[in-house]
């Protein structure tokens, strides 16, 4: 099993993980495609970007700790999965 999909099976685990790290979501979403547009400002809000479906996804980065919320991950995976059916229809 790669790293990408243990990341991906500790993302989708049931009840939802206490602890992912936003850096591991970030080795995830670039796995399926996803590239980290550049800010134009700082802050903890980043935008993820799929050039093969136009997809974008905005999640902040939670302070101190860098550990997602339960909304954060919820909105990861549904990005991976619209991104697999685009890729399957495709």
């Amino acid at each position: 099993m790669s790293q990408s999909d243990k990341l991906e099976q500790k993302l989708r685990a049931k009840p939802k993980p206490v602890s992912f790290p936003w850096d591991d979501l970030v080795t995830l979403m670039k796995q399926y495609g996803f590239t980290v547009l550049t800010r134009k400002a700082k802050g903890s809000h980043f935008t993820f970007y799929h050039p093969e479906t136009g997809l974008k996804v905005k999640l902040s980065r939670s302070h101190p700790d860098d550990v997602l919320k339960g909304y954060q991950i919820a909105n990861a995976i549904e990005a991976i999965d619209q991104v697999k059916r685009d890729k399957e229809s495709s």
